[in-house]
């Protein structure tokens, strides 16, 4: 900072060696245009206001997209009841990588900022963040590890966790959880109020033009300022659109530029009377008239921010320096949405990092299917599918009582089992498809691979063959109706059917209960 003010009061002040007419000729001219740069200067850093009223703007019609939510940021209080929601909320996966298991954390890098303000700018992952400390690892088989070890960031990897040395599933995880979080002042600016005095130094509102806000502060304030909004003439909060800033002297240095500025005057002055006979009587008026150079000092900035629309006022919400810290100890349970891992009765898909094969092991950590797959996927509670080597993916049914992964000649049509074990299925046959019905606990075909279309309902099996007739079938493969029918429409008490008289337009209708005994009208 001294280097700049030493280089400005250089160029306030400088006259080139040349002979004596000409150096004070030209010297006048340069005071002249440096008495104009500083009066500039310091008539911007005047505290008033310029202000172009948004209320007066014709054609300001702005659409919903031009605003956006004006919640804002929320106080100590709101902030820490967030903060807990927030930790209840989180939730963990695991990936087994035998014999270790993998424990991650539903948590990104700025979810907890967002959870408590609006723009969550102030929290970096290097500083702010919350730390995780896994305390304990609760398995399924209903035994413990004790871990005691920070949760962190694997390479290429968004989300907390942390390797175990244990093979077994995990069922909750007791984490410790410490915490910071701003205590958020918001302050207020428009026509009326201008300037707001704050510890730091002043906020001046210097410029309403239209879209356009501009603003002076310390630069320690700007950098804690953590949400800006731009209040329209009805109350709702302007999107931005951008904006620019520049560094500014600070006051002292200003001061320094006013007490400059009279020297220049004085100078400019004496210039024009023919009081400087040459360049040395100059230079030791100059000397004996420059005020000390300020020490180091807090620079300002000025920003203007660009919004959707006319501004009426602006709302700040600057951060103190301080920061409050918090501590939680919590008990993490698994995401439900992301168990594909594992399966009802207790297999669950691991890699094994000797081979990097895929394998089932059970809740004792230990292999209940050997690791021969590769990318081996959890399809539901009877299927997988994966592939031996570089084989095509194959579908595989889960044998339960043998203990073993079996591949099949079908494919699923949905991975939804209804009635407890059925699975609708599907095979290719030339270019057709053919659907059937699996009992997915036995591997057995309750209904044969044969038709065009299979739809259940209420329980009940609608089928169509390529003749685009339909028939209908129970849950334990009973045909219950012929494909006779030209449709069949499925009630919670009776079924009814039509079909073509031949030789006739119309069709005829009938009516049967659930066990295919035709009922009268």
């Amino acid at each position: 900072m001294k280097k700049y003010i030493y280089i400005l009061s250089l160029l306030l002040f400088s006259i080139a060696c040349k002979p004596q007419n000409k150096e004070l000729q030209e010297a006048q001219i340069e005071l002249e245009k440096k008495v104009q740069s500083i009066e500039s200067l310091l008539a911007f850093m005047d505290s008033s206001i310029i202000l172009t009223p948004a209320d007066h703007e014709v054609n300001d019609t702005l659409k919903v997209s031009d605003f956006r939510d004006a919640f804002g940021l929320k106080d100590t209080l709101v902030i820490e009841e967030h903060i807990n929601n927030y930790l209840d909320s989180i939730k963990f996966v695991e990936k087994l990588l035998y014999p270790t298991n993998y424990l991650e954390l539903d948590y990104y890098g700025y979810d907890f900022g967002k959870k408590i303000s609006q723009s969550g700018y102030y929290t970096t992952p290097t500083k702010e963040e919350p730390i995780f400390l896994l305390k304990k690892v609760f398995f399924k088989n209903k035994t413990t590890l004790a871990v005691n070890d920070t949760m962190v960031y694997s390479p290429g990897n968004s989300r907390k966790g942390n390797q175990i040395e244990s093979s077994k599933p995990a069922a909750k995880l007791a984490i410790e959880v410490q915490y910071q979080y701003p205590i958020i002042n918001k302050v207020s600016l428009g026509i009326v109020n201008n300037k707001i005095s704050l510890p730091e130094g002043d906020i001046i509102l210097k410029k309403i033009n239209k879209n356009e806000v501009t603003l002076i502060m310390p630069k320690m304030l700007e950098e804690r300022i953590v949400d800006i909004n731009a209040i329209y003439k009805d109350g709702n909060v302007l999107k931005k659109k951008g904006m620019s800033g520049n560094t500014l002297p600070s006051k002292k240095e200003l001061l320094f530029f006013e007490k400059v500025l009279v020297i220049q005057k004085s100078t400019l002055k004496k210039l024009k009377d023919n009081e400087f006979k040459n360049k040395k009587k100059l230079d030791a008026y100059i000397k004996k008239n420059v005020p000390n150079e300020p020490t180091s000092t807090q620079q300002l900035f000025t920003g203007t921010y660009y919004f959707n629309g006319n501004v009426s006022s602006i709302d700040l919400f600057i951060k103190k320096e301080q920061n409050i810290f918090g501590k939680r100890n919590i008990l993490i349970e698994k995401n439900a949405y992301r168990k594909l891992e594992e399966n009802t009765y207790g297999y669950y898909i691991s890699t094994d990092t000797v081979s990097g094969k895929d394998g089932l092991v059970g809740i004792d950590g230990k292999w209940k299917i050997q690791p021969n797959f590769e990318d081996l996927k959890f399809k539901n509670d009877y299927y997988y599918s994966g592939t031996y080597d570089d084989n095509q993916n194959q579908l595989h049914h889960l044998n339960l009582k043998e203990n073993k992964l079996k591949p099949v000649f079908y494919s699923l049509d949905e991975l939804k089992i209804h009635k407890g074990n059925l699975i609708i299925a599907n095979t290719n046959e030339g270019h057709r498809k053919l659907f059937g019905v699996i009992n997915a606990k036995t591997g057995e075909t309750v209904i044969p691979m044969k038709y065009n279309y299979i739809h259940i309902e209420y329980g009940l099996f609608t089928v169509r063959n390529f003749d685009n007739k339909s028939g209908l079938y129970d849950k334990n493969g009973k045909q219950i109706l012929p494909e006779i029918y030209k449709s069949i429409n499925i009630f919670s008490n009776k079924i009814k059917t039509s079909r073509s008289i031949e030789g006739q337009s119309n069709s005829k209708y009938e009516v049967f209960n659930f066990k295919g005994v035709q009922l009268k009208e």
